[in-house]
């Protein structure tokens, strides 16, 4: 029996209304909602056949009702270009219009140009948006942080003028949102170019040390001026020290004017002291400037980096971390004792913690102010080379003096040795002969 021919029998048996019967087949139930699947409605048929009574389940599936589609900034919905609405006549070939005349030239000209303004006010929401979606491209491509955000904002200003131009009701979500980047790559746009372009007045020590140590990197006046400003000056007089050995180095240090010396264990290093000799002045300043730029590099690089994954065994990887931490730490303090030879020594110190908030400000404060202190790290290496060279040249000289004879040629007045003779010949002597004297004879002495 199928369903029509069961719910014919019911209708005739009058058990139920025809309302009823329609109600069941047609109306979905109320409660179906509350459920785990509530476009999966259950239906019942009841009625009396054959003198029992009957009850039979009608499952019946509606399909879930369609979401309405949001509306997404990202992908808008570009309508095709619009074609005006004008009596558009075949273009003509190349002979008809060398053959036609000068009005019937200027006649279609009007034509084309006409046409092209129409097609334009036509399509200009979507010539816009393309335009925009070109500049986003582009911004992806580039390096420099002030021209992606440039050609972002472009891309987002021609995204809200797309918007206006579509007709109907105007959605302002996308407006608002997109004006809300806007307005945050404005600001951003606005503090790199003061940033970069931006002009302070330093005094004339400020302007000495920029001059000295920052400038030949690329530092900005403007950010010299943040740089200032998170450091501290310390005077120091004849014979006090700035860092002694074996102390933690939790500051960056800059000697800006006065004397300094380093040693260790009581040996002078030229390397890293300061004096304002011109032949210790190198480009960006004296190698012996820089203070605990070395530790500084060593501790955000390890804690960017960490010490990395061992396959070793866990007793093996304590023991192997022991070791790491107790050579960092030893790395971590002060090789050497920094003490002022000279009263009015002046120093500009930053702790860790200020110097890492000036690298993170901007990308382009940590690649200059990161150039600086690592071209004072090579002149270090160089300085370092070079003392190692005229110390085995000195050790050379000093046994020249005492055997004279492994010395050829002689040292200039600045120290530097012309040339060291590696094998040790003796020098030529030139003996002369006895001068033979004729003695008298015993005979003519006698007489």
């Amino acid at each position: 029996m199928t369903k029509k021919e069961f719910a014919a029998r019911l209708l005739k048996s009058r058990f139920q209304s025809p309302q009823d019967v329609r109600r069941v087949f047609e109306i979905p139930n109320t409660r179906a909602a509350t459920r785990r699947r509530p476009h999966v409605v259950d239906r019942q048929l009841k009625g009396v056949v054959n003198g029992q009574f009957v009850r039979v389940k009608v499952s019946g599936r509606d399909p879930p009702s369609k979401l309405k589609k949001l509306y997404s900034p990202t992908h808008p919905t570009v309508k095709p270009f619009a074609q005006p609405e004008m009596a558009v006549t075949e273009a003509p070939t190349i002979q008809e219009f060398a053959q036609a005349t000068r009005a019937e030239r200027k006649e279609f000209f009007e034509e084309y140009w006409e046409r092209l303004r129409e097609w334009i006010k036509l399509n200009k929401g979507v010539l816009v948006l393309n335009f925009g979606s070109i500049c986003s491209l582009i911004s992806f491509t580039r390096s420099d942080i002030l021209e992606l955000r440039a050609l972002s904002v472009t891309g987002s200003v021609s995204f809200i003028l797309y918007c206006l131009t579509l007709p109907g009701p105007r959605d302002w979500t996308p407006i608002f949102w997109t004006s809300t980047f806007i307005a945050v790559n404005g600001k951003k746009i606005y503090d790199i170019f003061v940033e970069r372009k931006g002009s302070v007045k330093l005094t004339a020590g400020q302007e000495t040390t920029y001059k000295n140590y920052f400038e030949q990197h690329g530092v900005t006046r403007k950010q010299f001026e943040y740089i200032i400003q998170k450091s501290r000056t310390i005077q120091l007089r004849k014979g006090e020290v700035l860092i002694r050995e074996g102390d933690p180095m939790n500051n960056v240090y800059l000697v800006t004017s006065g004397k300094t010396r380093a040693h260790h264990l009581g040996r002078r290093l030229t390397a890293v002291s300061y004096t304002t000799e011109p032949k210790m002045q190198l480009k960006g300043g004296a190698s012996g400037a820089w203070v605990g730029e070395m530790a500084f590099f060593e501790q955000d690089w390890q804690k960017h980096d960490g010490d990395g994954e061992s396959s070793k065994t866990p007793k093996e990887s304590n023991q192997e971390t022991g070791k790491t931490t107790a050579a960092r730490q030893k790395r971590e303090r002060a090789m050497y004792s920094i003490v002022a030879l000279e009263d009015d020594t002046t120093v500009l110190a930053w702790s860790h913690k200020d110097m890492k908030a000036l690298l993170e400000r901007s990308p382009d404060m940590r690649s200059v102010l990161t150039q600086a202190m690592t071209a004072a790290i090579v002149s270090k290496v160089v300085g370092f080379t070079d003392s190692k060279k005229a110390a085995s040249a000195s050790s050379l000289i000093w046994l020249g003096s005492l055997w004279p004879w492994t010395r050829r040629s002689a040292v200039d007045g600045t120290g530097d040795v012309e040339r060291i003779v590696e094998t040790a010949e003796p020098p030529k002597v030139e003996v002369k002969e006895k001068p033979v004297y004729d003695l008298p004879d015993a005979k003519n002495l006698a007489t």
